[in-house]
């Protein structure tokens, strides 16, 4: 099973590398940090997800919730038309949900404007102004709303544990026998982690979650970009380089830095950790 909507930094394109460097058993995954939550559909396992992002975790709320499930797919349905102008049909819905239902609170109606704004914006970017929170994505000239929601997700979710909350609150709540993926925001690449400044490059987050994880005793597995700080903080646990490309390019901009380094870190013996990826 794959994510249903488009997340910036998901890792689904990963799973390649991911799937022979978990854990040979546990009970629960567990995604402080979900975004798409693109490992736990892929397991289809029971699942302990969190995000700060109150527009993730209110759609997982929401497709796991039978009535207001119901009431998605009703919309989700209605988007697409047959005739006409189709292109400008959802240039109309898009801008209409992006700017004119910016702040409505119905679970509904912000689940469904967080599926358009994802799957209909200019190359799948997520970007928000930083003082009103209000997407200021272009639309992404599509041609069909498209969406792999169906009853199948509605399912799965049953067996989630769905929150709004930080990481920190998450990793306190995870049990022995729970196996623990994290896909932080990089280090050096601005993310604003639950603000609305630079707080991703800020040492405060990384140092904090390298210290939560220390003392854990369940299997975890950690994904960032090869740089010094996570090489220092990590340097008595397990380290796998794995190369990747970006699939985000620009015409007519220098893409070279879309390729990098990521760092598999583990605190846990595998037999991937010899492997040269």
């Amino acid at each position: 099973m794959k994510p249903f909507f488009k997340y910036p930094g998901g890792k689904s394109r990963e799973l390649k590398h991911i799937m022979p460097m978990l854990p040979t058993s546990y009970s629960r995954v567990v995604e402080p940090f979900a975004g798409g939550a693109a490992l736990a559909f892929h397991l289809e396992k029971p699942a302990l997800v969190s995000d700060i992002n109150d527009n993730v975790t209110n759609i997982f709320y929401v497709v796991k919730d039978e009535k207001p499930f119901s009431q998605l797919i009703e919309l989700i349905n209605g988007t697409n038309i047959s005739e006409g102008d189709v292109v400008k049909h959802l240039e109309k819905i898009y801008y209409h949900y992006r700017d004119e239902e910016f702040g409505n609170t119905d679970p509904v109606t912000k689940a469904y404007r967080f599926l358009l704004l994802r799957q209909l914006g200019f190359s799948g970017m997520y970007r928000v102004n930083t003082k009103t929170g209000k997407s200021n994505v272009p639309f992404g000239w599509y041609g069909k709303f498209q969406t792999k929601l169906d009853r199948s997700y509605h399912e799965l979710l049953q067996s989630w544990n769905i929150k709004c909350q930080s990481f920190e609150r998450t990793l306190a709540e995870v049990l022995v026998d729970d196996f623990i993926f994290l896909d932080p925001p990089y280090y050096e690449r601005n993310s604003g982690y639950g603000t609305s400044s630079n707080a991703g490059t800020s040492e405060d987050l990384h140092v904090t979650l390298h210290d939560k994880l220390k003392d854990i005793s369940a299997s975890w597995l950690l994904i960032h970009s090869d740089c010094e700080l996570y090489r220092d903080l990590y340097k008595d646990f397990n380290i796998v380089e794995v190369d990747f490309f970006y699939s985000q390019n620009f015409k007519g901009r220098d893409n070279k830095k879309s390729a990098v380094k990521h760092l598999y870190i583990t605190n846990y013996n595998n037999k991937s950790s010899l492997l040269n990826f």
